[in-house]
């Protein structure tokens, strides 16, 4: 497996790196340290199997650096890790096109668990309460800038679709 693993503390990488080795232990694992080296690194090797990025990084604010990421690299699976739980930003993620979001306060479980879905084609998105003012999922679909249809499985589609209006 060829990962790039985008995030502004070498400290973060350093402990990310040692669970992604636990993983795929013959892992080959690029850093990236803002965003311009993210997408320097991601033109240099366009046959990555995945990419982790930290949602804030120089270079880029918030789910800006994601949208343009996978504009430039539509064909690059993302994952999203972040020091933010925020409902909002996971729905924000969602629609920019990530397959994944994993909070920096998740244990090395889940983060795992999380990866393996993401690389079997799934969609990772950790559960938590519904924030106020969502009600029952409406039945008109959701915009999810950045997310196709014809991307996804038609089922991956209605949970992508469900996930951004806040469902569990």
């Amino acid at each position: 497996m060829k990962a790039l693993l985008a995030d502004d503390h070498p400290l973060m990488r350093e402990g990310v790196r040692q669970v992604l080795t636990q993983l795929v232990p013959r892992t080959n694992i690029l850093d990236a340290h803002d965003y311009p080296s993210l997408f320097a690194q991601s033109a240099l090797h366009p046959d990555l199997d995945l990419a982790l990025v930290d949602l804030n990084m120089p270079g880029f604010v918030g789910i800006q650096g994601i949208a343009q990421y996978r504009s430039r690299f539509p064909d690059i699976p993302l994952v999203v890790l972040s020091a933010s739980e925020s409902q909002d930003d996971i729905r924000k993620v969602l629609g920019a096109g990530a397959l994944g979001f994993i909070p920096k306060s998740a244990p090395t479980s889940t983060m795992l668990w999380a990866l393996r879905q993401v690389l079997d084609g799934h969609i990772y998105f950790p559960r938590g309460p519904t924030p106020a003012g969502i009600g029952a999922a409406p039945s008109a679909p959701v915009d999810l800038p950045g997310l196709q249809h014809g991307t996804l499985t038609t089922r991956q589609f209605e949970v992508a679709q469900l996930l951004a209006r806040g469902c569990t």
